[in-house]
Protein backbone atom coordinates (compact mmCIF):
# COMPACT_ATOMS: atom_id res chain seq x y z
CA UNK A 1 0.00 0.00 0.00
CA UNK A 2 1.50 3.59 -0.92
CA UNK A 3 1.69 5.67 2.48
CA UNK A 4 -0.04 9.54 1.90
CA UNK A 5 3.38 10.71 2.58
CA UNK A 6 4.88 9.05 -0.82
CA UNK A 7 1.41 10.30 -2.37
CA UNK A 8 1.98 13.80 -1.45
CA UNK A 9 5.54 13.79 -3.17
CA UNK A 10 4.43 12.37 -6.36
CA UNK A 11 3.22 14.70 -9.83
CA UNK A 12 -0.42 14.67 -10.43
CA UNK A 13 -1.64 12.28 -13.16
CA UNK A 14 -3.50 15.23 -15.00
CA UNK A 15 -3.79 18.75 -14.04
CA UNK A 16 -7.60 19.87 -14.31
CA UNK A 17 -7.74 23.02 -16.98
CA UNK A 18 -9.01 26.56 -15.62
CA UNK A 19 -12.40 27.73 -16.66
CA UNK A 20 -13.07 29.21 -19.21
CA UNK A 21 -15.21 33.08 -18.94
CA UNK A 22 -16.78 32.30 -22.19
CA UNK A 23 -18.61 29.26 -20.35
CA UNK A 24 -20.13 31.09 -17.55
CA UNK A 25 -24.03 31.46 -17.46
CA UNK A 26 -25.10 34.49 -16.41
CA UNK A 27 -28.16 34.78 -14.25
CA UNK A 28 -31.26 36.30 -15.76
CA UNK A 29 -34.14 35.23 -13.74
CA UNK A 30 -35.43 38.69 -12.51
CA UNK A 31 -34.35 40.85 -15.85
CA UNK A 32 -37.42 41.72 -18.25
CA UNK A 33 -38.10 39.64 -21.14
CA UNK A 34 -38.28 43.48 -23.04
CA UNK A 35 -35.94 46.08 -22.36
CA UNK A 36 -37.57 48.90 -22.70
CA UNK A 37 -35.41 52.56 -22.66
CA UNK A 38 -35.57 54.67 -19.66
CA UNK A 39 -36.34 58.17 -19.71
CA UNK A 40 -35.79 61.10 -16.97
CA UNK A 41 -39.35 60.98 -16.57
CA UNK A 42 -39.50 57.30 -15.50
CA UNK A 43 -36.86 57.49 -13.33
CA UNK A 44 -38.71 60.43 -11.34
CA UNK A 45 -41.80 58.58 -11.11
CA UNK A 46 -39.58 55.72 -9.49
CA UNK A 47 -37.84 57.73 -7.34
CA UNK A 48 -40.95 59.40 -6.08
CA UNK A 49 -42.52 56.19 -5.25
CA UNK A 50 -39.86 54.85 -3.09
CA UNK A 51 -39.36 57.75 -1.37
CA UNK A 52 -43.23 57.75 -0.25
CA UNK A 53 -42.99 54.40 0.66
CA UNK A 54 -39.44 55.79 3.04
CA UNK A 55 -41.19 58.56 3.76
CA UNK A 56 -44.27 56.70 5.44
CA UNK A 57 -41.88 54.15 6.94
CA UNK A 58 -39.79 56.72 8.83
CA UNK A 59 -42.99 58.04 10.25
CA UNK A 60 -44.49 54.78 11.73
CA UNK A 61 -40.59 54.45 13.08
CA UNK A 62 -40.55 57.43 14.76
CA UNK A 63 -44.05 56.69 16.31
CA UNK A 64 -43.16 53.62 17.17
CA UNK A 65 -39.97 54.33 18.60
CA UNK A 66 -41.36 57.41 20.99
CA UNK A 67 -43.69 54.77 22.15
CA UNK A 68 -41.05 51.91 22.81
CA UNK A 69 -38.90 54.49 24.38
CA UNK A 70 -41.88 55.31 26.81
CA UNK A 71 -42.16 51.76 27.74
CA UNK A 72 -38.22 51.28 28.62
CA UNK A 73 -38.39 54.49 30.39
CA UNK A 74 -35.33 54.73 28.50
CA UNK A 75 -35.15 58.42 27.47
CA UNK A 76 -31.44 58.19 25.68
CA UNK A 77 -31.80 54.93 23.88
CA UNK A 78 -33.23 55.99 20.04
CA UNK A 79 -32.18 52.50 18.23
CA UNK A 80 -33.96 51.76 15.22
CA UNK A 81 -35.74 48.15 15.17
CA UNK A 82 -34.35 45.69 12.56
CA UNK A 83 -37.34 45.52 10.52
CA UNK A 84 -37.51 48.82 9.79
CA UNK A 85 -33.75 49.20 9.11
CA UNK A 86 -33.96 45.73 6.63
CA UNK A 87 -37.21 47.64 4.86
CA UNK A 88 -35.13 50.73 4.59
CA UNK A 89 -32.56 49.57 3.37
CA UNK A 90 -34.38 47.43 0.47
CA UNK A 91 -36.00 51.20 -0.77
CA UNK A 92 -32.90 52.67 -0.98
CA UNK A 93 -31.17 49.63 -2.86
CA UNK A 94 -34.01 50.19 -5.09
CA UNK A 95 -33.15 54.19 -5.49
CA UNK A 96 -29.13 53.37 -6.18
CA UNK A 97 -30.84 50.94 -9.12
CA UNK A 98 -33.01 53.65 -10.65
CA UNK A 99 -30.43 56.46 -10.49
CA UNK A 100 -27.91 54.23 -11.78
CA UNK A 101 -30.13 54.14 -15.29
CA UNK A 102 -29.61 57.97 -15.55
CA UNK A 103 -26.97 59.04 -17.90
CA UNK A 104 -25.42 60.62 -15.64
CA UNK A 105 -25.99 58.87 -11.98
CA UNK A 106 -25.30 61.00 -9.08
CA UNK A 107 -22.64 60.04 -6.93
CA UNK A 108 -24.96 59.91 -3.61
CA UNK A 109 -28.90 59.76 -3.67
CA UNK A 110 -29.02 62.65 -1.42
CA UNK A 111 -27.47 64.66 -4.08
CA UNK A 112 -30.40 64.16 -6.32
CA UNK A 113 -32.86 64.61 -3.76
CA UNK A 114 -31.86 67.93 -2.94
CA UNK A 115 -31.11 68.73 -6.79
CA UNK A 116 -34.97 68.32 -7.65
CA UNK A 117 -36.14 69.64 -4.24
CA UNK A 118 -37.35 65.84 -3.07
CA UNK A 119 -36.04 66.62 0.26
CA UNK A 120 -38.06 69.32 1.10
CA UNK A 121 -40.87 66.85 0.11
CA UNK A 122 -39.57 64.36 1.92
CA UNK A 123 -37.65 65.40 4.58
CA UNK A 124 -37.74 62.29 6.88
CA UNK A 125 -36.63 60.02 3.91
CA UNK A 126 -34.14 62.56 3.65
CA UNK A 127 -32.67 62.66 6.60
CA UNK A 128 -32.52 58.85 6.78
CA UNK A 129 -30.49 58.80 3.62
CA UNK A 130 -27.92 60.95 4.32
CA UNK A 131 -27.50 60.14 8.45
CA UNK A 132 -29.74 57.58 9.96
CA UNK A 133 -29.07 58.76 13.43
CA UNK A 134 -30.94 61.66 12.11
CA UNK A 135 -34.27 60.48 12.37
CA UNK A 136 -35.62 61.38 15.31
CA UNK A 137 -34.14 64.87 15.24
CA UNK A 138 -36.45 65.71 12.64
CA UNK A 139 -39.71 67.08 13.82
CA UNK A 140 -40.64 69.38 10.82
CA UNK A 141 -43.24 68.27 8.44
CA UNK A 142 -42.94 67.55 4.72
CA UNK A 143 -45.06 69.21 1.71
CA UNK A 144 -46.76 65.47 1.10
CA UNK A 145 -47.80 64.83 4.99
CA UNK A 146 -51.42 66.55 3.79
CA UNK A 147 -50.92 64.46 0.32
CA UNK A 148 -51.14 60.99 2.10
CA UNK A 149 -53.60 62.31 4.57
CA UNK A 150 -56.00 62.82 1.54
CA UNK A 151 -55.19 59.93 -0.41
CA UNK A 152 -56.36 58.05 2.76
CA UNK A 153 -59.22 60.23 3.04
CA UNK A 154 -60.05 59.43 -0.52
CA UNK A 155 -59.13 55.67 -0.60
CA UNK A 156 -61.46 55.53 2.94
CA UNK A 157 -64.08 57.12 1.02
CA UNK A 158 -64.10 54.51 -2.49
CA UNK A 159 -64.02 51.76 0.12
CA UNK A 160 -66.84 52.21 2.65
CA UNK A 161 -68.81 53.38 -1.03
CA UNK A 162 -67.63 49.64 -2.59
CA UNK A 163 -68.51 48.18 0.94
CA UNK A 164 -71.93 49.82 1.23
CA UNK A 165 -73.03 48.54 -2.75
CA UNK A 166 -72.26 45.41 -2.08
CA UNK A 167 -73.82 45.00 1.08
CA UNK A 168 -77.20 46.15 0.48
CA UNK A 169 -77.23 44.04 -2.76
CA UNK A 170 -75.61 40.74 -1.63
CA UNK A 171 -76.98 40.77 2.33
CA UNK A 172 -79.78 39.40 3.50
CA UNK A 173 -79.77 41.38 6.46
CA UNK A 174 -78.84 45.04 6.53
CA UNK A 175 -78.95 45.54 10.83
CA UNK A 176 -75.41 47.45 10.29
CA UNK A 177 -76.19 49.06 7.48
CA UNK A 178 -76.99 52.47 9.03
CA UNK A 179 -73.65 52.16 11.25
CA UNK A 180 -71.91 51.80 7.96
CA UNK A 181 -73.94 54.81 6.65
CA UNK A 182 -73.06 56.87 9.36
CA UNK A 183 -69.39 56.13 8.90
CA UNK A 184 -69.13 56.77 5.36
CA UNK A 185 -70.38 60.21 6.47
CA UNK A 186 -67.13 60.77 8.47
CA UNK A 187 -65.04 59.39 5.73
CA UNK A 188 -66.64 62.18 3.63
CA UNK A 189 -67.25 65.07 6.09
CA UNK A 190 -63.40 66.05 6.56
CA UNK A 191 -62.69 66.01 2.51
CA UNK A 192 -65.06 69.56 2.68
CA UNK A 193 -68.95 70.71 2.89
CA UNK A 194 -68.13 72.91 0.14
CA UNK A 195 -66.33 70.94 -2.41
CA UNK A 196 -67.72 68.13 -5.06
CA UNK A 197 -68.64 65.85 -2.23
CA UNK A 198 -70.89 68.66 -0.45
CA UNK A 199 -74.01 67.32 -2.39
CA UNK A 200 -72.84 63.99 -1.16
CA UNK A 201 -72.63 64.75 2.56
CA UNK A 202 -75.98 66.89 2.64
CA UNK A 203 -78.00 63.68 0.91
CA UNK A 204 -76.51 61.28 3.61
CA UNK A 205 -77.31 63.82 6.51
CA UNK A 206 -80.76 64.68 5.26
CA UNK A 207 -81.37 60.78 4.95
CA UNK A 208 -80.00 59.07 7.51
CA UNK A 209 -83.26 59.08 10.00
CA UNK A 210 -85.00 57.23 7.09
CA UNK A 211 -82.34 54.66 6.51
CA UNK A 212 -82.52 54.19 10.66
CA UNK A 213 -86.34 53.95 10.56
CA UNK A 214 -86.52 51.69 7.96
CA UNK A 215 -84.18 49.48 9.32
CA UNK A 216 -86.07 49.41 12.88
CA UNK A 217 -88.14 46.04 13.36
CA UNK A 218 -89.86 44.81 16.32
CA UNK A 219 -88.27 43.08 18.89
CA UNK A 220 -89.87 40.10 18.15
CA UNK A 221 -89.89 40.04 14.72
CA UNK A 222 -88.73 37.08 12.79
CA UNK A 223 -87.88 38.82 9.61
CA UNK A 224 -84.13 40.12 9.83
CA UNK A 225 -84.11 44.01 9.18
CA UNK A 226 -83.63 44.97 5.73
CA UNK A 227 -83.79 48.50 3.65
CA UNK A 228 -87.03 48.80 0.99
CA UNK A 229 -86.35 48.81 -2.70
CA UNK A 230 -86.40 52.94 -2.62
CA UNK A 231 -83.65 52.99 0.15
CA UNK A 232 -81.90 49.94 -1.80
CA UNK A 233 -81.96 52.30 -4.92
CA UNK A 234 -81.05 55.91 -3.07
CA UNK A 235 -77.93 53.51 -1.44
CA UNK A 236 -76.99 52.34 -4.71
CA UNK A 237 -77.05 56.10 -6.80
CA UNK A 238 -75.50 57.73 -3.86
CA UNK A 239 -72.67 55.14 -3.41
CA UNK A 240 -72.09 55.08 -7.47
CA UNK A 241 -71.90 58.70 -7.57
CA UNK A 242 -69.51 59.21 -4.80
CA UNK A 243 -67.24 56.46 -6.89
CA UNK A 244 -67.45 58.37 -10.07
CA UNK A 245 -66.57 61.88 -8.17
CA UNK A 246 -63.93 60.33 -6.16
CA UNK A 247 -62.19 58.16 -8.67
CA UNK A 248 -62.58 61.34 -11.63
CA UNK A 249 -60.27 63.46 -9.13
CA UNK A 250 -62.07 66.74 -9.78
CA UNK A 251 -59.64 69.98 -9.42
CA UNK A 252 -61.31 70.83 -5.93
CA UNK A 253 -59.66 67.18 -5.12
CA UNK A 254 -56.07 67.52 -6.50
CA UNK A 255 -54.78 70.42 -4.49
CA UNK A 256 -52.99 68.43 -2.03
CA UNK A 257 -51.84 66.40 -4.87
CA UNK A 258 -50.33 69.77 -6.49
CA UNK A 259 -46.90 69.29 -5.05
CA UNK A 260 -46.46 65.82 -6.18
CA UNK A 261 -48.44 66.80 -9.63
CA UNK A 262 -46.15 70.17 -10.05
CA UNK A 263 -42.78 67.44 -10.13
CA UNK A 264 -43.54 65.13 -12.39
CA UNK A 265 -44.73 67.35 -14.79
CA UNK A 266 -41.32 69.42 -14.44
CA UNK A 267 -39.39 66.04 -14.81
CA UNK A 268 -40.92 64.33 -17.57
Amino acid sequence: MVSAAAVSCTPPLCSPLGLDPCFKIDVCIHEPLWVVPVTRGDVAVEIVSLCSQLELLCEKEMNEGVSREFLSQDRCRKSLSPTFESHAMVLIGKMREALNRLPQPPAFIQDYLQSTGLAGMFPRAAAYIANPQTLYDMGQQGSMDEHFQHMASLHLVSSMCRQLNSDVNNLANHKYIAHQVALLYQSVNPLGSRGPLAPHEKAIKQNFNNIKQALTVPPDSVDPPRLPPDQAEWMNSLTGSLLTTVSGFPPELRRPMQPILSFLQNHQ
